[in-house]
């Protein structure tokens, strides 16, 4: 994460939406067995409005109104993902202020591992500047390339 920073020092950071939403569906039961079950639904809606707000304004005014039903909310995962939620509102939300900003990050983390991948092949860089064209040349590729490949005719397209 330091070396994007460093390379791309303007670069928005944001985590993914898919991520939070699974660990939230991990985290908080589910069954309707459960005798929080129709909290644990409203709480469900409150942190999915949020989500699917149309602006930041409007993710804002939802995120304040589900911190006032917090002592509502008073299961020890209930507080836990609340708390998790306020940590990281911001880096969770800003795809709501830069509309080119994908709200999941599943195609950049699979550029990243390939990434990622392909760098541990080369043991060193001989300096900033060949590591910097190695990495425009890839951000490139993929600026170009569709993120997921397609089979045409039997043969599979691959980033390689």
């Amino acid at each position: 994460m330091e070396l994007v920073k460093d390379i791309f020092p303007n670069a928005i950071h944001q985590l993914c939406i898919l991520h939070f939403s699974r660990l939230l569906r991990m985290t908080v039961p589910k069954g309707k067995k459960n005798k929080f079950y129709l909290i644990n639904e409203m709480f469900y809606d409150d942190i999915s409005r949020i989500f699917s707000a149309p602006d930041k304004l409007t993710a804002d005014k939802y995120f304040k109104e589900l911190l006032m039903k917090k002592d509502f909310y008073n299961q020890k995962y209930h507080k836990t993902i609340l708390k998790l939620l306020t940590q990281s509102y911001d880096l969770l939300t800003n795809y709501l202020l830069y509309p080119f900003i994908p709200p999941t990050t599943n195609p950049d983390e699979n550029v990243n591992r390939q990434l990622k991948r392909r760098l541990k092949v080369i043991d060193t860089f001989k300096s900033y500047k060949i590591l910097n064209n190695l990495l425009k040349l890839w951000f490139i590729y993929f600026r170009f390339e569709p993120q997921i490949n397609f089979k045409k005719r039997g043969h599979v397209t691959s980033p390689t």
